[in-house]
């Protein structure tokens, strides 16, 4: 999402392995989109379900990098789109830059307070399978604007990290970055390392469990109230949605210290393909999911921190039909907390299952809020606070 032109972009891959990029204009006050254009950025990606194409924005020098796989380089590259014509409703692009060979899954973030773009990615080089960290500084004119690396950091390495199960990575908004991921056989981790402006990747926090058995990951975190949260699907229990609370002790200063709460359930079946959101505008994270093994109904639910409480208001469902695919969920403000009082709106991007159609929804979370007497008492999300649209891929 960019923040200054109101612009919501979708990332997608066509079953050919064509990615292109869809540019929406939005209106700030209902939450309306409109379709400009789109344009193929590479037509040699993997249609891999997981952690083969992601997308963040850089709020400082306003930019929209996208990463992916892409064959034609055998690894894990960039290009970045910089907001150009009429109304800023177009992308000018610089060329395909390769990050790192024989790295096939991947993930990204926008880390605001070191104004560095965060990516983890495994490494497969030599058989190794090991899971890494880098950041870099975003610099250059429109149309070939660069990415200027710190070295790779290793987050894990046991040789047996497995890409096609998520990777995930989020800012804390303070200079550091929370990330999960899943080893081989399904032990399900989360971790922390902090982010400094030479571009380099320190205090590497210790492994944090989350499950012996576990997948599709994701982390996002709330800086009003100073902690993360973590999804992730459960197979020692049906597949089940459970949660738990990320605090973080240490960070610039010395060793990040990574605490886990207690594990919250907040679906008790058919869970799968979670993303997570932090929302300016409404103080909170916000979870998506598909149920019924991925090709349901889509939900959408907030998680309310208390302390060292989680709960999570009764999920309400959005769509109006069976999805599949999603991977990714974007609020309006993206990395830039300054839009919480414009950007009420979370955009959601997934597959009409079924069909070839993709299905973009714009959730009105702050009238959602508003209307609550309080967030605890929540039941469901009402039917006037989104909108829908369905996007013909």
């Amino acid at each position: 999402r960019n923040p200054r032109d109101t612009v919501v972009y979708v990332v997608y891959m066509k079953s050919n392995g064509h990615i292109y990029v869809q540019r929406w204009s939005a209106n700030t006050g209902t939450g309306a989109v409109t379709y400009q254009n789109e344009t193929a950025i590479n037509t040699n990606g993997s249609t891999g379900n997981e952690s083969r194409l992601r997308a963040c924005y850089d709020t400082t020098n306003n930019h929209l990098i996208v990463m992916y796989y892409a064959g034609s380089t055998g690894g894990w590259n960039y290009r970045i789109g910089t907001p150009s014509g009429t109304n800023n409703y177009d992308l000018s692009w610089s060329s395909e830059t390769l990050i790192q060979s024989s790295a096939y899954y991947g993930a990204c973030c926008w880390e605001p307070s070191t104004g560095r773009v965060v990516t983890i990615y495994r490494n497969d080089a030599g058989g190794l399978d090991d899971l890494f960290c880098r950041a870099g500084t975003v610099s250059g004119s429109s149309g070939s604007v660069t990415i200027t690396w710190g070295t790779a950091v290793t987050l894990d390495g046991t040789n047996n990290v497995d890409g096609s199960a998520r990777l995930d990575v989020a800012p804390t908004y303070d200079g550091r970055v929370i990330y999960s991921w899943t080893r081989t056989g399904g032990a399900t981790y989360t971790g922390a390392a902090t982010i400094n402006s030479n571009n380099s990747v320190t205090y590497v926090s210790s492994v944090a469990t989350l499950t012996s058995n576990g997948t599709t990951s994701n982390v996002a975190y709330n800086p009003i109230e100073g902690k993360g949260v973590v999804t992730y699907s459960d197979a020692t229990d049906s597949n089940d949605g459970w949660s738990r609370l990320i605090t973080l002790t240490g960070g610039s200063s010395s060793d990040n210290i990574v605490t886990l709460g207690s594990p919250v359930e907040f679906k008790n079946s058919s869970y799968e393909r979670g993303t997570l959101s932090w929302n300016a505008a409404t103080g909170s994270i916000w979870g998506r999911y598909q149920s019924n093994g991925g090709t349901g109904a889509t939900w959408l639910h907030m998680a309310n921190i208390s302390g060292s409480t989680l709960t999570w208001t009764n999920a309400g469902q959005i769509n109006g039909g069976s999805d599949s695919y999603g991977d990714q969920s974007a609020s309006w403000n993206a990395a830039d907390n300054s839009a919480a009082n414009s950007y009420g709106f979370i955009s959601i991007a997934v597959q009409r299952d079924g069909t070839n159609y993709g299905s973009l929804y714009t959730a009105n979370v702050i009238t959602t809020i508003s209307n609550m007497n309080n967030q605890q008492s929540y039941v469901g999300f009402a039917n006037q606070a989104y909108t829908l649209s369905l996007i013909h891929i």
